[in-house]
This record gives structure tokens, C-alpha cells and sequence, in this order.
């Protein structure tokens, strides 16, 4: 999975605020966690679409390493086990974006580069804060850094088969027994012990995980929030 740096010739901006960009008063981070292909994506895709005034988006693929820097497991890019994510970066730009600054990021995110399954070269976006920030991944809350900038910390729990079923990368035999499965267990499983609440992905559909989150996320909707967006 190479992923190149584009150059900022071109930058897109992620902007809650269509032009004139009014002060944080507070930010809102809530992270979203689970395994590959537990629901972390579709249920941050539905809460976007629900309020895109209120909500912004981070999304733990983009802090990947370049492969080089990618540890190997029975001889193979490992792209499950934690060394692959740049947590400093991560934890930067979540402080930034708690204290209301925007940040620059480069992603791969198809919504906002969608040529980069041919051209694997990631492009750089701007993130201004919005009121509440998704911030999402299998990896979440591993980091003690991560956890401690989080105001909720959500877990998906989906059991092995459905999660293999879902995911879209590296869905070959020898890397669900040899990296996938062993990673999990070993290094994000272990992380659900953190999470505020459990929801169980494994017996409802998108749409029913998106309502119980949606009932969470009711307490952040302050008037105080809404004179600001």
C-alpha cells in the first residue's frame, strides 16, 4: 500500500464555515473505535450527513507511515499492528484542532481524492475545527495521548467473521490467519477496556448503530453550540 505526498498546488478545504471562519468556543472530540471493519466508517459517514454544520472528521488511515517505515510480519507489510500509525502527528493535530486551529493533513480519503486508487498519491486538505470532531479508527485508543484528548470514546464490537467481511483491504487467506486476526488480539482488543460505551455492531445494521450514537451525541448539542455554527 504505497501512498505518496502530493504537493500543496491544490489544496482542498474542509470548511464548515463557507468563507469567513468564526472562533471555537469548544471543540468536541469523540473518538470512534473497533476493529477493521467493525461499522467505524459507515456510522462516521451517517453522523456527518446528519449535521454537517456540527460535524468534522479525522480518520486514523491518513496518520498511516510511508511503507518503508512499516514493520513486516512473516514477510509481509503489516499494516494492523500499531507501528504503522504516527501518533505524534496524530496527537498534534487533535491539540490543534481542541484549541480551534485548523490543520493541514494529506489523505487518501476517496470523498476528497477520489483518484487515489491509481494514483496512490495522498493530497493535502485543510481541517478547520467544526463543534464536534469524529475522530476515527481501529488504533483510537491505543495511544494514552489520544485517549486523554477524547470527551467520548466509543467502541464497536463485531465479531471476527462479520468484520472479515467488511473490510475492503488485504482480504487474502494468509494475511486474515497471519496479521489480521493475531493482530487484533493482541494490540486493539486490548484497547475496548477504554472505551465509555460498548455498542454492538455484530446484531444491527448501519443505520441502527447510527440512531444509538445519535441519542449519545444529543448532549452536545448546547444551545451555546449552535451560536457558533
Amino acid at each position: 500500500m504505497r501512498q505518496e505526498q502530493g504537493h500543496c498546488e491544490l489544496c482542498i478545504t474542509n470548511d464548515i464555515f463557507h468563507g469567513s471562519v468564526k472562533p471555537m468556543k469548544r471543540i468536541v472530540l469523540i473518538g470512534i473505535a473497533g476493529g477493521s471493519g467493525a461499522g467505524k466508517s459507515t456510522l462516521t459517514s451517517k453522523l456527518m450527513a446528519s449535521d454537517p454544520d456540527a460535524y468534522g472528521f479525522i480518520e486514523l488511515d491518513d496518520y498511516m507511515k510511508k511503507v518503508e517505515d512499516v514493520p513486516k510480519l512473516l514477510g509481509r507489510d503489516n499494516w494492523d499492528h500499531p507501528e504503522t500509525i504516527d501518533f505524534g502527528k496524530l496527537v498534534q493535530d487533535l491539540k490543534d484542532l481542541k484549541a480551534g486551529r485548523s490543520i493541514m493533513r494529506l489523505t487518501k480519503n476517496r470523498s476528497y481524492n477520489p483518484s487515489f486508487g491509481e494514483t496512490r498519491i495522498m493530497i493535502p486538505i485543510e481541517v478547520r475545527p467544526r463543534p464536534i470532531m469524529l475522530v476515527e479508527g481501529f488504533y483510537i485508543l491505543y495511544d494514552r495521548r489520544v485517549r486523554d484528548l477524547l470527551d467520548k470514546k466509543i467502541w464497536l464490537e463485531a465479531g471476527h467473521e462479520r468484520r472479515w467481511e467488511r473490510r475492503a483491504h488485504f482480504k487474502d487467506d494468509q494475511y486474515e490467519t497471519g496479521v489480521n486476526k493475531p493482530m487484533y488480539e493482541q494490540f486493539v482488543f486490548p484497547t475496548r477496556q477504554y472505551a465509555d460505551a460498548i455498542i454492538d455492531a455484530e446484531g444491527k445494521n448501519g443505520e441502527e448503530v447510527f440512531r444509538e450514537v445519535e441519542v449519545m451525541m444529543k448532549p452536545y448539542f448546547t444551545k451555546e453550540l449552535h451560536k457558533f455554527i
